[in-house]
């Protein structure tokens, strides 16, 4: 029995190996074949069409990197401690909720200047990087629209305000 699991972990192991190694030679074909826009012209911050909907991305950015430690965590405490199913299944529920509408609201969002997408890093070196805290860029850009009410773009360097009131 325990020479079938040490197969299995073997497997496992070269299997996920096989897809990080893929996983960067297609990050460096798209690194490649990405065309940078030119810089944005003034460098002049706008205020985004779209604020409220930049702010609703950016708490659900908040809630999905909240969800995936709490699914972990809840999934052992229920092979540990075998929880009743509604411990289980909120959570996952949740998770399932706030996941398809983060990530449909940050592949729907995008520069004003450029058109390229606002919040997701589609290369792995941006020309404009924001780093704040530690955190990279795509997540820095979360973390100043919570904190400071403004973005800027990755791609061409636009600065964008995050109203607080419709406009």
């Amino acid at each position: 029995m325990m020479e079938g699991t040490a197969q299995s972990l073997a497997i496992a192991f070269i299997v996920s190996l096989a897809a990080g190694l893929l996983a960067i030679a297609i990050g460096r074909r798209m690194d490649a074949a990405h065309d940078t826009p030119p810089p944005a012209d003034g460098f002049f911050p706008i205020v985004h069409p779209n604020s409220t909907l930049l702010l609703i991305a950016a708490y659900l950015a908040v809630a999905i990197y909240v969800f995936v430690p709490l699914m972990v965590i809840v999934l052992l405490a229920e092979l540990a401690f075998s929880l009743p199913p509604a411990f289980v299944i909120a959570p996952l529920f949740a998770f399932a909720a706030t996941l398809p509408a983060g990530l449909l609201l940050a592949l729907t969002l995008r520069c004003v200047a450029c058109r390229k997408r606002l919040l997701v890093q589609e290369i792995s070196s941006p020309p404009f990087p924001t780093g704040q805290h530690g955190l990279e860029a795509h997540t820095a850009i979360y973390a100043r629209i919570r904190t400071e009410r403004r973005c800027r773009c990755m791609y061409c360097g636009q600065e964008h305000l995050v109203s607080r009131r419709r406009t």
